[in-house]
Order: structure tokens, then sequence, then C-alpha cells
């Protein structure tokens, strides 16, 4: 039987058999044309560990680690205009993939270095077509990576449940920019201009903002460097209906009480915050 999802001409044809009877010719049928690639331009990622093990020196003993990257075609429209609104955990395709996490973990070590943890799992979350063979479309795509020493339980638990506000360490959002050297290049990287940073040393998360630079690329703001029009207001939409989407409409969870870590001029997205000297950084090409 032909998996619909990797159905095409090629291995429509190649499933005709010919055991001395006639050949039957097969046809695409019009319904199952691929859609067009989605042009996602942005995206939020998160990351989760469960309370308890927050501080990086246990989080090698976690018994799990969660990363969620949601990716949008466009963040400030879609934010703005109730995507805050939609549960994009009533959206799984049943379809997962089970995996060795020791690649994984190399490529996101910042979060997970010397992890024991063996084992992964992703899980995809999007809209889907009507009928067969039901085509990923819509304007977000979210891909949850989880990492565990038991599968058993991975099959079992409701990922959506794991990404809560208490479980969370890092929230990024990232723009798709071409390279800073090179503005019309048609080659693209996901940059950061979003950060917060939660640890079990302090109660507020902090902040960390990254300006976009006239070539392009995006690099941290200095400290008590006024802020970017455009940039409050993807910090604004990052604080508010960006955390909203991530952890559903009906979470229960209070809102956070945030500070900067290296902004000090006026920022109308955070209008109660503390501000503590800080230096941002360019994030490395793997970390993303």
């Amino acid at each position: 039987m032909i998996h619909p999802q990797k159905c095409t001409a090629h291995t429509l044809a190649g499933s005709v058999r010919d055991h001395g009877r006639k050949t039957t010719t097969y046809s695409l049928p019009t319904n199952l044309a691929v859609p067009p690639t989605r042009p996602f331009q942005w995206e939020i990622a998160s990351h989760y560990f469960p309370e308890g093990y927050h501080a990086k020196s246990l989080r090698f003993k976690a018994p799990w680690y969660l990363l969620l990257r949601c990716f949008l075609i466009d963040l400030p429209e879609q934010l703005g205009n109730g995507l805050d609104t939609v549960s994009w955990r009533d959206h799984q395709v049943k379809d997962s993939y089970y995996c060795s996490a020791s690649t994984q973990l190399r490529t996101y070590n910042r979060f997970i270095s010397g992890s024991p943890l063996k084992w992964g799992l992703r899980v995809v979350f999007s809209e889907r077509s009507e009928g067969q063979p039901g085509w990923l479309i819509g304007r977000w795509l979210v891909v949850g990576w989880l990492f565990c020493n038991n599968p058993e339980w991975a099959r079992s638990v409701n990922i959506g449940n794991l990404a809560t506000p208490s479980n969370t360490i890092c929230i990024r959002g990232l723009e798709n920019v071409p390279p800073s050297h090179n503005p019309n290049s048609k080659t693209r990287f996901f940059k950061r201009f979003y950060q917060l940073d939660r640890s079990a040393a302090e109660p507020e998360p902090l902040i960390t903002l990254f300006a976009r630079r006239s070539s392009y690329g995006y690099s941290s703001l200095p400290p008590e460097a006024p802020v970017p029009e455009r940039l409050s207001r993807l910090c604004g939409l990052m604080n508010n209906e960006g955390r909203a989407f991530l952890y559903g409409p009906s979470s229960q969870e209070p809102a956070w009480e945030t500070r900067h870590g290296n902004v000090g001029g006026h920022c109308i997205c955070c209008a109660r915050r503390r501000h503590r000297p800080g230096i941002g950084r360019k994030p490395h090409e793997g970390e993303i």
C-alpha cells in the first residue's frame, strides 16, 4: 500500500506490477496536487524543562526536554490579528517520527549539554486540507521535539501539556533574513530579535532584544539604547500574543513580570519593567 503523503506519479507507476496480465496505467488524481510551499519568514522557538530542573547544573538530570518550533508566514500580522486565539494543540498530525536523540542533542546542546537523554519523538501540528491525502496547509506550523529515556511515556504523553509557563526556560523570536554581508542574497537565515530567559535564581524572566541593522542582520542593542519602534512592537507581540499562542487561550497560569537585560531606553511594550545592564549577543547558526 502506498502511503498517501508519499504518493507521486513516480511511485504510482512503480507500484504497477505485470504478473503475466495486461498492465494497467494509473493517472494521478487531481486532488493529490501538491500545494505550494509555505513561505515561513518567522519563528518562535521555546524550550521546556520540568520544574525543579531549570538550573543549568540540573538540566542534565532532567527526565525530559521539549523544544517547540513555531513557524509563521507573517508574525506581526498574524499575532496582531487573532492567532493567539488559535489552539495548535487541536491540530496534531498523526504521523510521528521516532529517532535517536544524539544528533538533536548536539544541535541544541546549549540547553541540554551533557544530557543522558537518548530517545527522541517529533510531533507536527498543522491545519490540513480536507479529504485525502490531507496536505499540511495554513499560515502556521508547529514542530515539537521531545527527548527522554522512556519511549512508552513519550508515546502516551500530551506534548501540549508540557508546554506551560512553569516549564519554560527560554523563548526566542527569529526572523528569516539574508546574511548581513550580502543583503541581496537569496540565502536566508533565521536571526534572533527577541529572547526571554528564565532561571531558578531569578523570579522575573530576563528579556534581551536584538535590533535589525541596515544591512539586514540583527545585533544586540547596547545598554541604555532606545528601542526602535518596529522592535518595540515585536517585543510587545512576543510578550503577550506570542505567549498566548504558545500556552493556549485557556492557560490559567499568571503572566510574568519581566525585566530587560540590555535595554534602558523607552520601550512601549513594557510599561512595568526593571532594567538591568547586560549584553546580548548574536546567535550562532547552530543554535537556531
